[in-house]
């Protein structure tokens, strides 16, 4: 597996501009250039991880483009994952 580290960490600071930005600069391209990048990195992602078929990231708005872009590069969990989760038992 590649270290990521240097992506992950320049776009989580574009995420973090990207969700301070004022509206007007958001509406005026910010959102959708990011929103293009989140779909690009998701696209990738999926392709390299070998989804039988690339499903699109949907546009949630000039006010979520932050939040895609964050979730685009974070780790993929599913069934091929090896993270194990416990049982929780009521008390």
């Amino acid at each position: 597996m590649r270290d990521t580290r240097e992506l992950d960490e320049a776009v989580n600071r574009l995420a973090d501009r990207l969700r301070a930005a004022p509206q007007s600069q958001l509406r005026q391209g910010a959102a959708a250039e990011g929103l293009a990048l989140a779909r690009e990195l998701a696209a990738l992602a999926q392709r390299l991880e070998g989804a039988p078929e690339v499903r699109v990231m949907p546009d949630a708005g000039v006010f979520a483009v932050g939040d895609q872009l964050a979730v685009a590069v974070q780790p993929r969990s599913g069934p091929s994952c090896s993270t194990k989760t416990s049982p929780t038992t009521a008390t």
